[in-house]
């Protein structure tokens, strides 16, 4: 009993031993299989690269220059391809290179076929984006649509070339992603469809899209303010006469940046605009557009102190065709100005300055609140 296990033990020790020698040389076998394969690649010649292929058929960095050594050399590289789809039947790359070549070949049908295929194993950007343009190419607007909206739900990247495609199909209504559509609003301004972009941003979010919605009114307040206000308003930001908050940008208060003039909010609430006696001969202190009205002229009203009692030269306000000079007081002076009627969509409200002729310029302070613009009753 005792030697047939020791005959048992010495021929399963036996066996081992073999199976490890015979594993130990099948790697070593490949591993030189595989060392001559990658020479051979690095060789990057047409048959060093087919013999590479035939040593390790199963490499995809082989088989994609094999392929495009083919294309480069006029050849059809779908065999290649579909070698691989084969082989890798869930990665939606070859299903795409397939797809193309038949397009380019006539063959729509089963081009069709590949890329929709693709977009069944992958279901992110890339085949979405291929069948959106396959679809594009073929003038099928329903079909575009289809794909460039599954597309957008995986984008990663610049959403405008798909804008682009919608656009040259005459289509300017694309139902994009919350996350898409400010920029999808900024593109449809610089395309000059401010119908559409109204459209898109009627659904912007006034805090996630906050600086889409600022541009785009700053964008069309020039030349379409009706737009841009209707734009302005998701924000639900009211100017305030003191300047607090100050938001200094679309139909609130703008305070320009000029060299030897200091504009900011204080605390009281107030503007205080510091002249430090070297700023421009002239220049625009500060702004607001409004929408003009349908009356026979508004009522500017507004609040300055200064803290120079010989004046403050050269310090006006600006609206229309008229204008009005702030006077000096170190108390809160108030103040109005009548304005006729303004021609226009908009009106626009600046204070200026400008150095009156054979005088030094100003320097000084000047405190501003209760600013107002209001339309005058029939």
């Amino acid at each position: 009993m005792r030697n047939s296990v020791f005959r048992l033990y010495y021929w399963v020790r036996l066996f081992i031993c073999i199976a490890w020698i015979a594993g130990c040389a099948a790697g070593i076998w490949w591993s030189l299989r595989l060392a001559r394969a990658d020479a051979l690649f690095r060789r990057n010649t047409p048959e060093a690269v087919k013999e590479a292929v035939s040593l390790a058929p199963g490499n995809t960095t082989y088989r994609s220059l094999q392929a495009l050594q083919i294309e480069y050399a006029g050849g059809d590289p779908s065999h290649v391809w579909e070698e691989m789809a084969r082989r890798r039947p869930t990665d939606a790359t070859y299903w795409i290179l397939l797809g193309i070549r038949k397009e380019s070949e006539g063959k729509l049908a089963e081009a069709e076929r590949d890329l929709l295929r693709a977009a069944i194993v992958n279901t992110q950007y890339e085949p979405r984006w291929t069948l959106a343009n396959f679809y594009f190419r073929r003038g099928l607007k329903p079909e575009f649509q289809q794909w460039a909206k599954a597309a957008m739900r995986r984008m990663y990247d610049d959403p405008r070339p798909l804008f682009e495609l919608s656009g040259r199909l005459g289509d300017f209504s694309l139902e994009v992603p919350d996350t898409l559509r400010s920029a999808y609003a900024g593109w449809l301004i610089e395309k000059q469809k401010p119908v559409e972009a109204v459209r898109v941003a009627a659904s912007l979010r006034p805090v996630e899209d906050r600086e889409s919605i600022l541009g785009i009114t700053e964008s069309l307040q020039a030349v379409n303010p009706e737009v841009a206000f209707s734009i302005w308003r998701k924000l639900n930001f009211t100017p305030s006469p003191d300047f607090q908050p100050l938001l200094g940008r679309g139909f609130d208060w703008r305070i320009a940046q000029v060299e030897g003039i200091r504009a900011a909010p204080t605390e009281e609430p107030s503007l205080r605009i510091v002249f430090d006696g070297k700023e421009p001969e002239s220049a625009e202190i500060l702004s607001r557009v409004f929408l003009n009205q349908s009356t026979p002229g508004y009522h500017l009203r507004w609040e300055s102190r200064t803290s120079a009692t010989l004046g403050v030269p050269g310090v006006s306000w600006r609206i229309g065709s008229v204008s009005a000079p702030l006077k000096a007081s170190d108390v809160w002076q108030q103040a109005e100005l009548t304005v006729p009627p303004v021609s226009g969509p908009s009106v626009r409200l600046a204070l200026v300055y400008q150095r009156p002729a054979g005088s030094p310029r100003f320097d000084g302070t000047l405190w501003l609140r209760h600013v107002t613009l209001e339309a005058a009753r029939p």
